[in-house]
């Protein structure tokens, strides 16, 4: 049986708001709107087939509503068929029903990853390699609105297994990090999700919470770009300026700043994905 550890944060003295993304349910009654992004490279010498990240939703939206969820997973390179896996976690956890446990949204993605992989003619040595499953770290953030003693609040939620972050800031102050909270927790052997069930029994699915004022951003990171995030944030750096402005006349393209920060050595070369969520 999976295991749980849990950590919550306080909502700040002045409310105002936060949101959410595709997979909307209408309930609630509070709506709010934010601004997402997704951004995504893959490693140095790979191409787009080869990139084993996945985010949901894709692509850059405004969005307005009461409840929204979102996702990002890192597939483990070492397996067969992790960017399968990694999507069909993500895809998963944002179209399920707000009630569905992440283990039942793991079962049913690995019902889908089996049925797939199983219908594919595959050469004897693949065969056996995919007989040993896929594995995936895995992030999962749900936003709701709603309104508590005539005051609009907006709370999030995070479920997480391995090595992606959700990095909370507020202006210049890091609200919270989650699961890892400084670079030097990541290493080379974080938990995943798998496939298969024996190697699900034992994993550790931690929890967190926390309310969104407006101007926040919940950044959503694969294991590279946070430990770059929160190694930069440790030395003094700003790193949530350069966030904050990627694409816009104020900053840079996302594949210019991760190239940098690769050819200065310090950001592992690595698929890395980052969403950007920013309540409006």
């Amino acid at each position: 049986r999976a295991s749980y550890s849990t950590a919550t944060s306080s909502p700040s003295s002045s409310f105002l708001t936060s949101a959410h993304v595709p997979a909307i349910s209408a309930s609630s009654g509070q709506n709010v709107e934010l601004d997402v992004e997704i951004f995504a490279l893959p490693k140095l010498g790979a191409d787009a087939e080869e990139y084993e990240d996945a985010a949901s939703p894709s692509g850059r939206c405004h969005c307005s509503g009461s409840h929204f969820t979102f996702a990002v997973a890192d597939g483990a390179t070492e397996a067969s068929f992790s960017g399968l896996w990694a999507r069909l976690l993500v895809e998963g956890y944002t179209s399920e029903c707000a009630n569905a446990s992440l283990m039942d949204v793991v079962t049913r993605a690995a019902e889908s990853w089996t049925a797939s992989v199983g219908a594919r003619v595959l050469p004897w040595y693949a065969e056996q390699k995919a007989a040993s499953g896929a594995f995936a770290a895995f992030l999962g953030v749900k936003v709701d609105a709603f309104v508590q003693d005539e005051h609009e609040l907006v709370s999030y939620s995070a479920d997480a297994v391995g090595d992606c972050c959700l990095i909370h800031m507020r202006g210049g102050t890091l609200i919270a990090a989650f699961p890892l909270t400084r670079s030097e927790e990541f290493n080379s052997t974080p938990s995943l999700l798998a496939t298969r069930v024996e190697p699900n029994c034992d994993v550790e699915i931690h929890r967190t919470s926390g309310f969104c004022n407006e101007d926040d951003m919940l950044l959503l990171m694969s294991d590279a770009i946070a430990r770059w995030f929160l190694a930069e944030l440790e030395s003094g750096g700003q790193p949530w300026e350069q966030i904050r402005d990627l694409e816009t006349s104020d900053g840079v393209l996302f594949q210019d700043l991760v190239c940098e920060l690769r050819s200065s050595n310090v950001l592992k070369n690595d698929d890395t994905t980052l969403m950007r969520i920013t309540i409006c």
